[in-house]
């Protein structure tokens, strides 16, 4: 607590300090009149969660990739265009359509928060509150933002290794249609539709699609281990059907309202997993041995919805940017045996209300202050033919304060930027959180210097709390309300050297991330009974 008082108060002073070193500038000015665009269109919002170019951001290490990347890359989906990303790892539990987890930096993919225009996705229902990108498409995708190392002085929980910011397209010239019809490879055929524009005060993106591929077993063929005749043939076949809409309205000359809302409806065949791990189409658990002439008929639909309402203003001439907005997402996956009969059913949803506010009190400061409480809840049944049993129905709610001063100094050659957390976890009480980035444009030789440090936590998702399930009649808890949140501490180096005007760019850099409390479920060799614990 007297920590955290003390780095709030530094930062609050900081804007004076810079008064008394460079003195008062002439003209207090707004964001605006001193941000300028970055001519190669490199602007970053989720560094510092506020608009600035490359330079602006301090030691934050970030990689983008930009709409003309992604138009000229020919993917068609966010799984296999994050793989040109440095220190991005993906792990795929099958062919299109199933779970596709993402690493960062070597950490666990429940370190690394994921969000589509600043909306978590990251579940609340999966055990330890990862993402899945397996379903989401290209088509409404503007640019990708992945900030590395300790995020949860902005972003809080999950954030602990790194941010990866799915931004979507919204209208900005004069409206525009299209229809695309498309075929390949598995007998996949897509229909794709979409519009955009500007009309006088109204900016609009809306964009829908719909792919069906008969996809493939994984299923190995090549496995000595078990019957081939019939169980390694059928197709998991995949279905996707996606929606999105974006829409700005200006209400006056610095007030405007935004909706954001994206839904993914897809349906994946999946295989039965025998005994010592290998993947078959359909496998008898009462004979212990893979079945060729069963049915297999193993599928997950899984329905996500995003939705989110902001309203932004700029108040006394531009010196505060104000946002409040309201986020919500919300993930339903229904698993269905080989007899397609439902037999789980996973509801996971959070809500999120903040304010963000930025001034700017003096010219080389801009102070970010945040507010914000989110409620996760997650839902989990365990169903038979005869009944629906809910192994898991519980919600928590965390309270969050932060605050970030973005420093510029050396007509900003010099840029630092610092922050501090609080948050207050309905169960866990306090955790407290800092980062710290500055960076240095050496001025001629195209070379910027950077680093960065940032501490951070991961509360136990509502599963590792509370876990349980039903086989066979009989539950099993393997959940632990004893546990306690996972501690982070990120450093980074780095040097960057551009070349042939910024056309190149050649980035050197060492991290160091260090885990405490990590939380993962361990079971006993023998009785293969375990719940979650946290590891020394």
């Amino acid at each position: 607590m007297r920590q955290f008082k003390i780095i709030t108060f530094l930062l609050m002073l900081l804007p004076f300090i810079g008064a008394s070193v460079y003195g008062e500038p002439e003209n207090q000015i707004s964001k605006d009149s001193r941000f300028e665009i970055d001519p190669k269109g490199e602007i970053v919002i989720t560094a510092t969660r506020t608009k600035d170019s490359l330079k602006q951001i301090g030691g934050n290490s970030v990689e983008l990739i930009t709409s003309e990347e992604i138009e000229n890359s020919g993917k068609t989906s966010v799984r296999d265009i994050l793989s040109q990303l440095s220190g991005v790892g993906l792990s795929s539990s099958g062919g299109p359509g199933s779970n596709v987890s993402v690493f960062i930096r070597g950490a666990d993919s429940k370190n690394l928060l994921v969000l589509i225009d600043g909306i978590m996705i990251n579940d609340p229902s999966t055990p330890n509150r990862q993402s899945d990108i397996g379903n989401l498409l290209l088509d409404d995708i503007e640019r990708i933002e992945l900030i590395k190392g300790s995020q949860s002085v902005l972003y809080g929980s999950n954030a602990t290794a790194g941010v990866l910011n799915i931004i979507t397209k919204i209208g900005r010239d004069k409206p525009s249609s299209y229809v695309k019809l498309e075929g390949g490879s598995y007998d996949t055929k897509k229909a794709q539709a979409g519009t955009k524009g500007k009309v006088g005060s109204l900016s609009y993106s809306v964009t829908g699609s719909k792919v069906i591929s008969e996809g493939f077993s994984s299923a190995s063929d090549r496995n000595e281990r078990i019957l081939h005749d019939g169980n390694t043939s059928e197709k998991d076949g995949w279905q996707n059907q996606s929606l999105s809409a974006a829409l700005t309205y200006k209400i006056a000359k610095d007030h405007e309202i935004s909706l954001m809302i994206k839904d993914v409806l897809s349906d994946v065949k999946t295989d039965d997993y025998g005994f010592g791990g290998y993947a078959v189409d359909h496998f008898d658990y009462n004979q212990f041995a893979p079945d060729p002439n069963a049915k297999k008929d193993q599928h997950i639909i899984t329905q996500q919805r995003t939705t989110g309402l902001k309203y932004s203003s700029r108040l006394f001439d531009g010196k505060l940017e104000s946002v409040l907005g309201i986020n919500q997402s919300a993930k339903k996956r229904e698993h269905f045996d080989n007899l397609n009969q439902k037999n789980l059913e996973f509801d996971g949803s959070y809500l999120d209300k903040y304010w963000q506010g930025s001034f700017f009190p003096l010219d080389q400061h801009e102070v970010t202050i945040g507010l914000s409480s989110m409620l996760e809840d997650m839902l989990q049944k365990s169903v038979t033919p005869t009944q629906s049993i809910s192994d898991v129905d519980e919600q928590v709610t965390t309270s969050s304060l932060w605050i970030q001063d973005q420093m510029f100094f050396l007509e900003e050659k010099l840029v630092m930027v610092l922050g501090a957390r609080r948050d207050d976890h309905e169960i866990y009480g306090k955790a407290d959180s800092f980062r710290f980035a500055p960076s240095f444009n050496l001025e001629g030789s195209h070379t910027l210097l950077k680093a960065s440090w940032g501490s951070g936590f991961r509360s136990p998702s509502l599963y590792e709390l509370f876990g349980s399930y039903t086989y066979f009649g009989q539950t099993t808890i393997i959940g632990n309300q004893e546990l306690t949140p996972e501690r982070s501490l990120t450093f980074d180096y780095g040097v960057q050297q551009s070349f042939l005007g910024g056309d190149m760019k050649l980035n050197l850099t060492y991290f160091k991330s260090l885990f405490e409390n990590k939380i993962d479920y361990v079971s006993d060799p023998v009785t293969f009974q375990g719940g979650y614990e946290n590891l020394e």
